[in-house]
């Protein structure tokens, strides 16, 4: 390869499909980083990851350029290094990366442990893709040299993946062509040391003054990304212009390959390399290059908007709005009447200055459907949404409108509608919505919008004031007749904030209350909505209560977990501030049943009568610990109880109690339950019987 200066630009798959490219960078071929101007050393900003370009580079004089040149922040860099630095603040060129951005980094030697302690000193969230020798083909060039290069990526791949970056090979595209007497495997590292498969790409036909198919050009390199079963890159892809071709082809060629690789799936990202040739090739990114990877090639133009008809006699006026042109100067308008019933058409064209025209010929009395379209050098656009239109009717302002539902505000009124069933002849332009006062009949304020609106909002009402709202609408004759009145509304702002009460806990709830707010906002409380959070502050669950309600329950929440909670008012015009948060709270229950092991008798030497009760703890402590355990001797004969003892609470540890004072020979059993701050679990079933002695 050449000795040349690199600049590159790098290009998501999806920036690609739209025509773009995101990432500019250069570097020296084999050297290493030259140490950047510190006067104007940039700390790491943020930019949009859909920011078309980004850098790689080699100095900050490259970030001033680039970023001068494209008029837009560097998303993703490429930074060649030979050892390794100790932190990426002390690498200032590492620190023009936006935060958010992406880098390629490859490097030539250094300990796997170094390399896991500088990558994790990189701003948290931008991602890497690390390489070791890119492009080794030219290094190891021994079956023993790329014995030991596959080896090293064993090492390097979990010292890359240890700090959350992308082990990633590189090789140059020639390798997989067979008359190049080479073999790509002899480079690749035992499958899963590496998780991206990339290569180095240039223009072949440039030699003989062309350009080759985009897809034919990608078809090894998909095919080895098949063969590994790894998502691919073009880490270097580039051409010189050759001879006999301009700046604009070649744009187009690069921007073909960026969209054959866009379509495959495995596809990542793509760089181009700006070479500025010692040996008579240049690669260098001109503006042509630069303009179409910025813009995307031209398209054709978008459909013309805002296209209104008004009938003539035989004809039809037509005026629209000029649409974006798609990267290519609008050359002309072409405008349509179809007639639906025939099918025939008639058109009008105009010039590119031009938003209006005449369509003549047309037959009074028959209805046409117009339509507009815009061309540039590229092609036609899509033509508008159609019109109708009944040449030789005398055009009149448009019916009323279908008027809708209309809702308050604060301090405004919304209102929907439906369009006229008749146009007057000529095309809707724009509709008026008008809130009138309830108690005076006089207008209290009004709002136009566009023909295809079908709702708006007049402000700057009174709250506590009731008000109707009407509709007209507008068409090249004038204005229509108002729609008939909405239903009444009364805008009001948001209630105030509730204020908290107190909070209590329950089985897995925990209930409140608070004080209405001191407003209501001019309109009245609908609803409280009633938030628990959890002690990190997120929400846990939520319930909602009546307008008049002063207290409610949350439910649903966890035993044994501390929360808050918070109120707020509900409205017709939404939710008031929150309350302050209530006292903390933690909801519990009872303790489960413990579970009851056998009971022994007595041992008739003992001198005291008795019979032992043997449990185990309880698989849930409902929240709150386990304070202590209460045991139930029944004496038993005969099949039917006689009679029974309750202990003393036991301690929290016991798991059994030697019952005395029992009566001689006679049968026993025993019964547990669990006591916690809530209260006493249920009784456990009965023991089996057995003899105290």
């Amino acid at each position: 390869m050449d000795t040349f200066r690199r600049i590159s630009v790098t290009a998501t798959a999806l920036s690609m499909a739209a025509g773009g490219l995101l990432a500019l960078s250069t570097s020296p071929a084999s050297a290493a980083p030259t140490a950047p101007k510190a006067a104007t050393a940039v700390s790491a900003p943020a930019v949009s990851p859909t920011s078309p370009y980004g850098a790689s580079i080699n100095s900050l004089d490259d970030v001033d350029r680039l970023t001068s040149m494209l008029n837009r922040p560097l998303s993703s860099v490429r930074v060649f290094l030979t050892g390794i630095p100790a932190n990426w603040t002390q690498y200032p060129l590492l620190m023009t990366i936006p935060v958010n951005g992406t880098v390629a980094l490859s490097f030539q030697s250094g300990t796997p442990t170094a390399l896991t302690s500088f990558l994790n000193t990189r701003p948290t969230g931008m991602k890497c893709y690390v390489t070791y020798w890119h492009e080794p083909e030219n290094n190891f060039t021994t079956a023993t040299q790329k014995a030991a290069y596959r080896a090293s990526w064993h090492t390097y791949a979990p010292a890359i993946r240890a700090a959350g970056c992308i082990p990633t090979l590189i090789l140059m595209k020639w390798t997989l062509n067979p008359k190049s007497g080479t073999d790509w495997h002899d480079w690749f590292p035992t499958p899963g040391d590496v998780d991206v498969f990339g290569f180095d790409a240039y223009n072949a036909k440039a030699k003989t003054g062309g350009y080759g198919i985009p897809s034919n050009y990608l078809a090894p390199i998909i095919a080895a990304s098949r063969d590994t079963g790894l998502p691919w890159a073009l880490t270097e892809l580039g051409s010189d212009i050759p001879a006999g071709t301009n700046p604009s082809e070649r744009a187009a060629w690069a921007h073909g390959v960026a969209q054959a690789a866009a379509a495959d799936p495995g596809f990542l990202f793509a760089d181009w390399w700006d070479v500025l040739s010692t040996t008579g090739r240049d690669y260098s990114l001109d503006s042509a290059t630069a303009l179409a990877w910025n813009n995307g090639p031209a398209t054709a133009p978008s459909a013309p908007t805002g296209v209104s008809v008004t009938a003539g006699t035989g004809s039809a006026a037509v005026a629209w709005t000029a649409p974006g042109d798609g990267g290519s100067p609008i050359t002309g308008y072409q405008a349509t009447a179809t007639n639906p019933g025939t099918g025939a058409t008639t058109s009008q064209t105009t010039l590119a200055g031009n938003t209006s025209t005449t369509v003549t010929g047309l037959t009074n009395g028959q209805t046409y459907n117009i339509s507009v379209t815009a061309t540039n050098t590229v092609g036609t656009s899509p033509g508008s949404a159609p019109q109708s239109v009944i040449p030789g009717t005398v055009a009149t302002a448009p019916g009323s409108p279908g008027i809708g539902t209309a809702t308050p505000g604060n301090t405004a009124a919304s209102v929907s509608w439906t369009p006229p069933s008749d146009n007057g002849g000529s095309t809707i332009t724009g509709y008026t919505a008008t809130a009138v006062n309830s108690d005076t009949g006089s207008a209290a304020g009004s709002v136009t919008v566009g023909a295809t609106t079908a709702s708006a909002t007049v402000t700057g009402l009174t709250n506590g004031q009731s008000y109707m709202l009407r509709v007209r609408a507008t068409n090249a004759i004038g204005d229509g007749a108002n729609s008939a009145p909405s239903n009444s509304v009364t805008p009001a702002s948001v209630a105030g904030a509730p204020t908290i009460g107190t909070a209590t806990a329950g089985n897995a709830a925990v209930s409140v209350t608070w004080t209405p707010p001191a407003s209501s906002g001019g309109g009245a409380i609908t609803g409280y909505r009633m938030t628990a959070y959890n002690s990190g502050g997120s929400t846990a669950a939520t319930a909602t209560a009546g307008g008049s309600a002063t207290g409610g329950t949350v439910s649903g929440l966890s035993n044994g977990k501390t929360y808050t909670v918070k109120v707020v008012a509900t409205s017709a015009v939404g939710d008031s501030p929150a309350s302050g948060a209530s006292n903390a709270v933690t909801p519990i229950t009872t303790p489960d049943v413990p579970v009851l092991g056998a009971a022994t008798g007595g041992v008739k030497t003992d001198t005291v009568v008795s019979a032992t009760a043997w449990w185990q703890g309880v698989a849930s402590n409902g929240g709150s610990p386990v304070t202590g355990f209460r045991v139930i001797a029944e004496h038993w004969s005969g099949g039917a109880l006689v009679s029974s003892t309750t202990s003393a609470v036991q301690p929290a540890s016991a798991r059994s109690l030697q019952f005395g004072g029992l009566i001689t020979a006679a049968t026993y059993k025993f019964r547990v339950c669990a006591v916690n701050a809530a209260g006493a679990s249920a009784y456990s079933a009965p023991s089996n019987l057995a003899s105290a002695y």
